[in-house]
């Protein structure tokens, strides 16, 4: 009963690490700037939609945006526990592998989370130079660099997520894990973020503004809950 409690309460501070990720998505992502709310956006025209998002926040609340996902970041390395906890069925070390990616992913996560805070700096920056300026164009180069680095974590997280998420749901669906076969494609992230992806862009405009910047956080929030919920002894 104790290892079961240590893994629901697992899967619990998952769950609460994306409810901290998701305020600070919507601190960061969830308003977005218009060409006559902010002259960068009218004197460069070529620039792609992350900086109209991030310049649609400012720069105190991409602060507290960013600390609000990467303080939590240690509650959703903790959730690694109850994912190997419940794949230890099919074999320890199986199970050692799947949860250290995952908490592999969550780490990055917390990288590519903070780092939207100078990225949206450096457009905030480069709105208040001149344009045409030296000064602009070396914080638009700046922009474009911190935008490559999370790209990069990016596609690292999404494979390492992706990996968990199919042979977790492979292991369930054969019945080798601690989660009922119904559950295979909900407790680990994939598919619960997807959804989440694709509701959100049947919102209204204002809405999907909103709230799609949040899909990956409102995803794993989903996969914690129904792991804790539906896992056995």
């Amino acid at each position: 009963m104790a290892k079961m409690n240590w893994a629901r309460a697992s899967a619990l501070a998952g769950a609460a690490a994306s409810a901290c990720y998701t305020v600070g998505d919507l601190l960061l992502l969830g308003t977005r700037a218009r060409p006559e709310d902010r002259r960068l956006l009218r004197e460069e025209p070529d620039l792609d939609t992350s900086a109209a998002v991030l310049l649609g926040s400012s720069t105190t609340s991409l602060r507290a945006g960013a600390l609000w996902g990467v303080l939590a970041t240690p509650l959703h390395v903790a959730s690694a526990w109850q994912l190997y906890d419940a794949v230890r069925p099919a074999g320890n070390a199986r199970a050692v592998r799947i949860a250290g990616t995952y908490a592999g992913a969550a780490s990055i996560a917390s990288f590519i989370h903070g780092t939207f805070y100078p990225w949206g700096a450096t457009f905030h920056a480069a709105d208040d130079a001149d344009p045409g300026s030296a000064q602009r164009a070396r914080l638009l180069d700046q922009a474009e660099e911190i935008s490559q680095a999370i790209r990069t974590a990016y596609l690292a997280f999404g494979v390492a997520v992706a990996a968990v998420s199919v042979e977790t749901a492979v292991l369930t669906y054969q019945g080798r894990t601690r989660y009922p076969r119904w559950s295979a494609a909900l407790v680990t992230p994939l598919v619960p973020v997807a959804a989440v992806v694709a509701g959100s862009n049947l919102l209204p405009t204002k809405h999907k503004e909103r709230w799609e910047g949040a899909g990956i956080s409102l995803g794993m929030l989903a996969a914690n809950a129904v792991a804790g919920v539906a896992r056995r002894s």
